[in-house]
């Protein structure tokens, strides 16, 4: 699903996942419309899976240039 949208708008793409993690590579100027991407991706997802239950803050990017800089 994450794959897909990023396929459809151009702005970066899945690089890794690790555990409940994903990992995506977006230009700088990119970097918000990824996040917003990714969040909505996956609290939609979610959703999917879970009918009815709560998806106040499933999802929460972060941005950074590398893993370890938004651990």
């Amino acid at each position: 699903m994450v794959r897909d949208q990023f396929s459809v708008t151009g702005n970066g793409g899945l690089i890794a996942t690790i555990n409940d993690e994903l990992v995506v590579e977006a230009a700088a100027a990119d970097a918000e419309a990824a996040r917003t991407i990714l969040e909505q991706t996956m609290t939609e997802a979610f959703a999917e899976t879970f009918p009815g239950a709560p998806t106040n803050g499933i999802a929460t990017a972060k941005i950074g240039r590398n893993w370890a800089e938004v651990k």
